[in-house]
């Protein structure tokens, strides 16, 4: 039987993957790393369940983007124009998790 995670631990979830695409400054993170980055935080998650936040995440506006679709350097990163990243900044340095 599948569980469904709480809106809490999702919200977090997200929050935890943002932060680390903006902890790294533009820098294409791919998803294997962000899954075990999230585990380090104590947050468990599947490879297509962050594939899939990061699709919602785009797809509702935030300014992530994702590079490559090849075997070669792919993953996803934050958007750097200047609005985007001072809409971000709260989320970069908050301490939630």
């Amino acid at each position: 039987m599948k569980t469904t995670a709480s809106p809490a631990r999702v919200l977090a979830r997200m929050i935890a993957i943002l932060q680390l695409l903006l902890k790294n400054e533009g820098e294409v993170v791919n998803t294997k790393d962000m899954v075990a980055a999230l585990e380090i935080k104590g947050i468990k998650s599947t490879l297509r369940t962050i594939q899939r936040d990061l699709v919602l995440m785009q797809s509702v506006g935030l300014p992530i983007m994702r590079y490559g679709h090849s075997a070669g350097k792919n993953g996803w990163y934050a958007a750097s124009d200047r609005e985007s990243l001072l809409a971000m900044a709260a989320i970069k340095d908050a301490d939630l998790l």
